[in-house]
């Protein structure tokens, strides 16, 4: 498997782009997979914190897809999540 390298450019454009999540005011649902090796909890709580109205489900039994891994708790908590902010 060979990986696309984006070089500098892709990594300017992502921080410059973080920049912005403070200003975004719209609910924000992080479904993150517990044990995930690649994308670790901790990013998850990172985004969390930079996102003002975000909040972090865990996926348990599930890594890096959890949309693979665990589709019907994805599903379950992704509804659950859009009844609860309709309304926002």
């Amino acid at each position: 498997v060979r990986v696309k390298s984006y070089g500098a450019d892709f990594w300017r454009v992502t921080l410059e782009a973080a920049k912005s999540f403070p200003n975004f005011k719209k609910p924000v649902l992080l479904a993150w997979a517990s044990e995930d090796k690649m994308f670790v909890p901790e990013l998850a709580k990172r985004l969390n914190a930079a996102f003002p109205n975000s909040r972090i489900e865990w996926i348990a039994n599930s890594y890096s897809f959890v949309a693979e891994d665990q589709p019907e708790e994805l599903a379950r908590t992704m509804l659950k999540w859009l009844k609860e902010t309709d309304s926002q």
